[in-house]
């Protein structure tokens, strides 16, 4: 076992133990368990950076001694939510694997047909007074999905939209002219 020295953004330090062959990725992990986010929600979708001397460590498999870590080291953790502005998977510029809050760019219209369709680790997403229509299965599947608000602009919402989201929270229909459970549900 031994000990790092960790110095979060917010100036506060700590030290963590870990054994020699910890992976970073389970550091990160380990990091931001004990980070004292606001809520569940926002350490959820944070993504950790562990930085050594200016340079960042990588999510490889590499173990913390091959990372060149020791008891001596001082790291420096940055937490920062992942954020992903596009208006569909297509898109974005990334797998959307990783925990994400999706930001529909304001010039978007509409949310196209299964737009982010089965994103499973999509946690939250921002829709815009742009947006009029969300196509069918737009975001089913995306069971990751937590909190999503549909601005008044929005008249339309197409079947299944938001069909196996297990994870929704907070939702908001504020004009819409379909039938808002149809969204959710398949119908018999």
């Amino acid at each position: 076992m031994m000990k790092i020295s960790v110095c979060q953004m917010s100036g506060a330090a700590a030290t963590v133990e870990v054994m020699p062959d910890t992976t970073i990725r389970q550091l990160k992990q380990q990091l931001k368990a004990i980070q004292a986010c606001e809520d569940e929600f926002t350490r959820s979708v944070s993504r950790v950076d562990l930085v050594v001397d200016g340079t960042k460590l990588c999510d490889d498999g590499q173990t913390v001694t091959q990372a060149g870590l020791s008891p001596d080291t001082e790291v420096q953790v940055l937490f920062t939510i992942h954020t992903i502005e596009c208006s569909s998977k297509k898109d974005s510029g990334y797998d959307l694997m990783d925990l994400a809050i999706v930001h529909i760019p304001s010039s978007a219209t509409k949310i196209n047909y299964g737009a982010f369709q089965d994103c499973t680790l999509v946690a939250s997403v921002i829709i815009p007074d742009s947006v009029t229509l969300i196509g069918i299965r737009a975001f089913s599947g995306c069971s990751s999905l937590a909190h999503v608000t549909i601005p008044n602009s929005v008249t339309s919402i197409g079947e299944f939209s938001f069909f196996a989201c297990s994870s929704l929270v907070t939702w908001g229909f504020l004009n819409i002219q379909t039938e808002p459970l149809s969204a959710f549900f398949v119908r018999l």
